[in-house]
């Protein structure tokens, strides 16, 4: 494990049935864009996309990637592709895929060695804990589909359990695709504070609403992931918790989520 190091989440799953479509698709995928920015400016060392109603990411050369094959959305240069194929279960199903992913960067970096495509899609049947087939050249991981949906990924408080421990980061810090206002200055400050809290915990908060980037410490991942549930993610956890750093952010940002087009009846 690399003990100060944070990595990034963007959770861009959802069908987006209010809005009228996936958001990961949002003003030509400038939303997306807009939480790859935040959280790369914003100190993260790796970002991983996690996606679902769009299909998985189309491959179209070796550091170049579609939303999905349709979409005509290009991913952000650099970043790593998640396929949720369970997100119809809610924000749990993403949370568990894009820390399930996280964890599993070793993986990753061997299959890397091995030429294989730089993107991790974990499959829906529960088994294996090692790459068990490829799609297109990609590794495919087993995700699990028990209730915690990550003790076949490996993710346990000590670290990972496959080769090696020094790969995944010692945070991540987790947002939605859709708080395109939400900047590099926010996710900075609150990287900051889980860095320096004794819990590893922080989120941003706005107008004393809890919001977005939530950051969790390595020791909280199988937690997190064992207490999400239905659309519920990080927050049934950090509910429950009295030592997570609340972090304001009035002044950089407003942090809504935006659930409607712009002029849309709501």
């Amino acid at each position: 494990m690399t003990p100060d190091r944070c990595d990034g989440i963007v959770l861009a799953a959802g069908a987006g049935t209010r809005y009228g479509m996936p958001k990961v698709l949002a003003e030509d995928g400038a939303w997306l864009a807009s939480a790859v920015h935040a959280l790369r400016v914003g100190g993260c060392a790796r970002v991983f996309v996690v996606l679902g109603a769009t299909g998985p990411a189309h491959r179209l050369g070796a550091d170049s990637w579609l939303v999905s094959r349709d979409s005509g959305i290009a991913l952000p240069a650099g970043t790593h592709p998640v396929w949720a194929r369970d997100w119809g279960v809610g924000v749990s199903a993403s949370m568990r895929a894009g820390l399930a992913a996280a964890a599993a960067v070793p993986a990753l970096e061997s299959a890397r060695a091995d030429g294989a495509a730089d993107t991790l899609l974990p499959a829906a049947d529960a088994g294996s804990a090692v790459p068990s087939g490829r799609s297109g050249g990609s590794p495919v991981f087993a995700a699990g589909n028990s209730s915690t949906g990550t003790s076949t990924l490996g993710i346990t408080s000590a670290g990972n359990s496959r080769r090696g421990n020094s790969g995944p980061a010692g945070f991540v810090a987790i947002m939605p695709v859709d708080t395109p206002d939400v900047g590099p200055e926010v996710v900075a400050r609150v990287v900051a504070a889980a860095r320096e809290s004794p819990s590893g915990l922080a989120r941003a908060v706005f107008g004393r609403m809890p919001g977005h980037p939530v950051v969790l410490g390595r020791g909280h991942w199988a937690a997190v992931s064992a207490a999400a549930a239905g659309n519920s993610g990080a927050g049934t956890y950090l509910r429950q918790r009295a030592d997570m750093v609340c972090v304001t952010c009035d002044d950089l940002a407003t942090g809504m989520d935006q659930d409607y087009p712009t002029g849309g009846a709501r």
